[in-house]
């Protein structure tokens, strides 16, 4: 009756030490790649920002050189500056 006891003890002992091991395992992995994946995104979101704020620009621009020539002047201006 001891041996079982005791046997049972190590087997719980080796369960818990492989819970244990794989949980530091599991976050040891989780965190670097939750710090890649939010790196990611911040560095999309930065270029998908900037060029919202690029073609804004260029609508104004845009808007700008046609309050100033015709449109036909412009739409050619345009074409030879594309």
């Amino acid at each position: 009756m001891v041996t079982v006891c005791l046997c049972h003890l190590l087997q719980l002992g080796a369960n818990v030490l492989l819970f244990l091991c794989t949980n530091v395992i599991g976050i040891c992995t989780h965190y670097p790649a939750e710090v890649s994946q939010r790196q990611a995104f911040q560095e999309t979101r930065g270029y998908i920002q900037a060029r919202l704020h690029l073609q804004h620009e260029n609508r104004q621009q845009e808007r700008l050189l046609l309050s100033v020539l015709p449109q036909h002047v412009a739409m050619e201006m345009k074409e030879d500056i594309n």
